[in-house]
């Protein structure tokens, strides 16, 4: 049963970030939602359980956009262990109102962080641009990406929250049932 509603909270994700793309903006725009639905899952289930999750979002959300996986997708790897490393690290981690806000940020920033990466893989050779890094150095186009990040982490967080408790309930009702 908590599988269930776990891959149904991941659905609603992809269909959030498929349906909100194209509204945002009519060009390319970094994966917002993505990148906020991993920081949050880190941030609620911890690194190492987060992965599986955050592998099926980026596996499922890749193959019904582009049917491939980009080598883009390490950046989501990448994001989530940078959030549990600075949850960890700092006091971001003891899950206060002002750290709440201050992972918002944080996602903002990785949010703005995604064009950068995606330049360093096609200098590398590793994958085509989706646009020229000279684009985002506008302030409009940098204040929207990290806004979009923000607004979507906190809406994210709360809704995962929510089923991450859910989910708990479940597990405390089904481990009750059988004593």
């Amino acid at each position: 049963m908590t599988f269930f509603f776990l891959l149904l909270t991941l659905v609603i994700l992809i269909a959030l970030h498929l349906s909100s793309v194209q509204i945002i903006t009519a060009h390319t725009f970094p994966p917002v939602v993505l990148i906020a639905s991993t920081i949050a899952l880190t941030v609620i289930l911890g690194f190492p359980q987060s992965l599986l999750p955050i592998l099926f979002l980026i596996v499922a959300t890749e193959s019904i956009t582009s049917g491939r996986i980009p080598f883009s997708a390490t950046y989501f790897i990448l994001a989530a262990y940078t959030t549990s490393f600075v949850m960890k690290r700092t006091l971001i981690g003891d899950r206060t109102g002002l750290s709440f806000f201050m992972l918002a940020a944080f996602a903002g920033g990785v949010s703005m962080g995604f064009p950068i990466f995606q330049e360093l893989l096609w200098w590398f050779g590793l994958q085509e641009s989706f646009l020229s890094l000279w684009y985002w150095f506008s302030w409009g186009t940098l204040a929207t990406t990290w806004l979009s990040g923000f607004c979507a982490y906190l809406f994210i967080f709360w809704a995962l929250n929510a089923c991450e408790k859910v989910i708990q309930d479940i597990r405390q009702d089904a481990q009750f049932s059988l004593r």
